[in-house]
């Protein structure tokens, strides 16, 4: 047998119509497909055992049982330039204007003449992720839905490319043996940029006003500062997403609500001033941000308006050179006009130069809206080939099929275009089908069945008229 290899296995993922809520042509139609190139990924299912309680004398256990399910897990990439917009807009939340990337026009705007998109946490939540893990050599994929982001953990390397941490929070798992994503109809999109190096980012602050250590009042920065000699760093995000919205009846979760947002992280730097631990010890704000820039000036921000700072004494631990290590929890600003960072904790910028001879500014795919349902109609009426009496018709509901009538009145909801006694009338709803029985053989073409209005529903919506179908043999 083949054994699995993680050189032949890719991950994607596709924004969700309604939470956990499989993709149907119709209702919960998949809108765009977006790839990634891992490190790893722990994404997966899981599933608890519980026992009986009771005892005997075999000193044994008695009774066992399957618990509850439980989809969670990492997914750990570069941080690139691009295509980890969807991601940062389910982690942060549905700011109304975080897919609208427009030109800078203002001249006196750090990206003039360049197009921006930016993403503001907020309250409002977006719907979930669907997730594919591909093992390609076995054909075996794994399908994870209603996931939605719990944290984000992005890693600053002085010598590397920066890693970033997804850790996912879902409801279900189920495998297959084909794609979820069928490659010819829907390809995923993938960066093809190099991820950000050390020598691509730094950490810029704007001061509050500060009394320093000489008893002097310094004035507040005008503008972002530059910090100097940064050697590692972090940025933490997370919804505090919970993980125990079960209920009697189910084994999967029914709720995944994210709980209050924080951001927070650290920096170690050379100890070569006490201004920024001066601030720290006089517990004041300041905003703060982490600029990353690759070598086709393509920019991402994580901006921090308002932030207090922590960090520890610079120790003496050798002959070495002193660093000193802060800390950092951001909160939230209120509005404040004027102030484009304001009314949020934190804001993610994506600026990129515009190509020669683009016309068209790309914008990031909204949250793929809930489609119109059709009625249901007959796909097919089939003359069993084994008894001429019974015919089986297929409908056609890609949102799931259901009566309008009760089981038992379905019979009578059905008729032939020529007289027949009809004997039984049996629906599977999940083979979407219906098996009528007739006192009589059945003749193909010369004759059609009907199905009286208002007796299957596609999704809820139900046959407004009465549908027909020739049968055949």
């Amino acid at each position: 047998m083949t054994r699995a290899s993680g050189a032949k296995t890719s991950v994607k993922f596709a924004q969700e119509v309604l939470w956990k809520q499989p993709f149907t042509p119709e209702e919960y139609p998949l809108g765009n497909v977006y790839g990634l190139n891992i490190r790893s990924c722990s994404l997966g299912g899981s599933k608890n055992q519980f026992q009986s309680e009771t005892i005997n004398d075999k000193r044994a256990v008695v009774g066992l049982g399957e618990g509850n399910k439980a989809v969670e897990g990492d997914i750990v990439t570069d941080f690139l330039p691009e295509g980890q917009e969807i991601l940062f807009r389910h982690l942060l939340g549905k700011d109304p204007t975080g897919c609208d990337r427009a030109l800078v026009e203002d001249s006196t705007d750090e990206d003039y003449n360049k197009w921006r998109l930016r993403m503001k946490g907020v309250a409002d939540t977006m719907q979930g992720l669907c997730v594919e893990k591909a093992f390609t050599s076995l054909n075996e994929y794994f399908i994870f839905r209603g996931c939605r982001i719990n944290t984000m953990t992005l890693n600053l390397i002085q010598e590397g490319f920066h890693d970033i941490t997804w850790n996912f929070i879902g409801t279900s798992e189920e495998i297959k043996g084909t794609p979820e994503f069928d490659p010819a109809t829907h390809a995923a999109s993938y960066c093809t940029d190099n991820g950000y190096t050390g020598y691509q980012a730094v950490i810029q602050i704007m001061k509050p006003a500060y009394t320093d250590e000489n008893g002097n009042t310094v004035a507040a920065d005008s503008d972002w500062v530059t910090l100097g000699n940064i050697t590692t760093g972090n940025i933490t995000i997370t919804n505090n997403t919970e993980t125990d919205g079960y209920v009697l009846g189910s084994d999967e979760r029914a709720s995944a609500e994210h709980g209050t947002r924080q951001c927070t992280g650290s920096w170690t730097m050379f100890f070569e001033s006490v201004e920024l631990y001066q601030i720290f010890l006089q517990g004041l704000e300041c905003k703060l941000r982490f600029v990353f820039t690759s070598p086709e000036g393509k920019i991402i921000r994580l901006v921090f308006p308002c932030v207090k700072l922590g960090g520890d004494s610079p120790a003496i631990e050798s002959a070495a050179g002193i660093n000193l290590n802060l800390t950092f929890q951001a909160k939230y600003l209120p509005l404040v006009d004027g102030d484009p960072y304001s009314d949020t904790d934190v804001m993610v910028e994506f600026v990129k130069p515009v190509p020669d001879g683009a016309t068209e500014i790309p914008q990031v795919e909204p949250e793929p809206a809930q489609g119109a349902i059709s009625a249901p109609t007959i796909a097919s009426a089939v003359i069993d080939s084994t008894d001429n009496s019974k015919v089986v018709i297929t409908i056609n509901a890609a949102s799931g099929l259901t009566l309008g009538v009760d089981s038992s009145e379905l019979a009578s909801a059905i008729s032939f275009s020529e007289t027949e006694t009809i004997v039984s009338a049996v629906a599977d709803l999940t083979a979407k089908t219906i098996t009528v029985t007739c006192s009589d053989e059945l003749v193909p073409t010369s004759e059609s069945v009907i199905i009286a209005a208002g007796t299957l529903k596609n999704g809820g919506v139900a046959n407004a008229s009465s549908i027909s179908k020739p049968l055949s043999a």
